[in-house]
């Protein structure tokens, strides 16, 4: 895949290529309104929070950045689970 040049470009590529679906959703917490992304594949969802109010920072990039991650722990995510056992190979 090739650079995001925005939230809506990752999410769309997302839905296309790797069949996610996305809820997107206000927040409000104690610092003031959150968006919360909840990307989904099957029965795996994982979840970006960004802070809407955050004026030190370029909120298109935050918001990028944290939906990337998001969408790398749920696709990658599973693989987490794979151990190798010493004790069971003879």
């Amino acid at each position: 895949m090739k650079d995001f040049k925005s939230v809506q470009d990752l999410i769309v590529k997302a839905a296309f290529y790797d069949g996610v679906s996305t809820t997107i959703r206000t927040n409000e917490m104690i610092n003031g309104d959150m968006l919360e992304i909840i990307f989904t594949k099957g029965d795996l969802h994982s979840a970006a929070t960004i802070d809407l109010g955050d004026r030190y920072r370029d909120p298109e990039e935050v918001a990028l950045y944290c939906c990337k991650r998001a969408l790398f722990k749920l696709l990658c995510g599973p693989y987490e689970d794979i151990a190798y056992n010493k004790g069971e190979l003879r």
